[in-house]
């Protein structure tokens, strides 16, 4: 049912408790494709050792450039449902569970995401953390208010939103994800979170909620500015 796209860059110290989380999952109706992104720290020996599981296909790729990661994996994926999951980030262990049961229940849904909380290097709990919205209407608006409403690690879609859209853009550093949501939620996709909170997100030195905040802010900054844009003009 879900193909999950593992892009792993660098991610040495935390990939193999991510994996490790996924590989709990009570739900066993998934893939996953890992695409190791011109890692320069011991990444691919590591995920190399997951050859001989049938549930992994592993794909390397040399210039780091995650959305273009994202978008080959997604393009070598065979279900119908695509999960982003973040090489630092870990689910609890009903994630994909309750996700498939709230799919089953609502066929409105093409966009699916949880609440989450942060961790830090040891995995002990960090506050504060957000209270993501729940409602598509709330998610509107908060997006609209140039916040983004999805936990990028969360989130389960349709894959078939990228015949309409596109993919992720490749120019856009950091915030790749918060565009493509603004994409969805722009063209009227229909997407909520659970209340559920699914995903523990990773919070480190290193990690893109740390790292380069200049350049992401800026990137964010012209992702609002086009959204805007085509709100009110097409």
């Amino acid at each position: 049912m879900f193909s999950i796209i593992l892009t792993a860059y660098n991610c040495e110290s935390w990939i193999l408790k991510t994996i490790d989380s996924l590989l709990k999952q009570t739900n066993k109706s998934w893939e996953c494709l890992i695409v190791e992104n011109g890692s320069t720290d011991n990444t691919n020996n590591i995920i190399q050792q997951l050859k001989s599981n049938d549930k992994f296909k592993i794909f390397n790729l040399k210039t780091p450039n995650k959305s273009a990661a994202l978008n080959y994996g997604i393009l070598k994926s065979n279900f119908d449902w695509i999960s982003i999951l973040d090489s630092d980030d870990i689910w609890t262990e009903d994630k994909l569970h309750v996700q498939k049961l709230e799919i089953e229940n609502n066929s409105k849904i093409d966009i699916l995401g949880t609440r989450l909380r942060y961790i830090d290097e040891n995995d002990n709990y960090i506050s504060p953390y957000p209270v993501l919205p729940l409602t598509y209407d709330e998610i509107k608006l908060s997006f609209k208010l140039n916040n983004n409403a999805f936990a990028n690690s969360s989130v389960v879609y349709k894959k078939n939103i990228h015949e309409q859209l596109g993919y992720y853009d490749t120019e856009i550093n950091g915030v790749e994800d918060y565009d493509w949501w603004r994409r969805c939620i722009r063209n009227n996709f229909y997407g909520i979170n659970l209340k559920n909170e699914c995903l523990l997100h990773r919070i480190h030195v290193t990690s893109n909620f740390n790292s380069k905040k200049k350049k992401q802010a800026d990137y964010k900054n012209l992702v609002d500015k086009i959204s805007i844009f085509k709100e009110n003009y097409e």
